[in-house]
């Protein structure tokens, strides 16, 4: 069964990005594959970029999904899930429940931040985990 961790920002200025990156950066490190799905290609472009930039010396292997599907960090929409399933990192923030495709990875991650609407997202989507079973885990972030 997925394991499902929340990351909640507590910082009020809390990048959810800058935030995503180190945690790609860290999956990366212990050799996990991961797909981040996001919103839409709009986000997606910026966060590729992000993934480039966001620390000096770092380097995160990543493509876009319709670019290559055997990086180790794959970024999408949910339309090209890759084969090997390790880590899901659900950047898609305003959406109520988690992408259908989310239990066919060994863990999901949320990140919990930004304006009243994706907080109260968020919580709906932890309902959703919590109401069918699944093993969840609260990181506190900050303060």
């Amino acid at each position: 069964m997925t394991r499902v961790s929340f990351y909640v920002l507590n910082a009020p200025d809390a990048d959810v990005h800058d935030f995503a990156c180190r945690l790609l950066e860290r999956i990366h490190s212990q050799s996990q594959m991961a797909y981040v799905n996001l919103p839409d290609a709009q986000v997606g472009q910026v966060f590729n970029e992000r993934l480039w930039t966001f620390k000096q010396g770092s380097f995160v292997p990543h493509d876009l999904e319709h670019e290559d599907n055997t990086s180790p960090i794959v970024l999408g929409m949910g339309s090209q899930l890759p084969a090997q399933r390790d880590v899901l990192l659900n950047l898609d923030l305003g959406q109520p429940q988690p992408p259908d495709f989310f239990s066919s990875f060994e863990r999901a991650l949320e990140i919990v931040a930004g304006d009243a609407n994706e907080k109260a997202a968020a919580r709906q989507r932890y309902a959703f985990y919590r109401s069918r079973g699944y093993e969840l885990e609260t990181h506190q972030i900050g303060a």
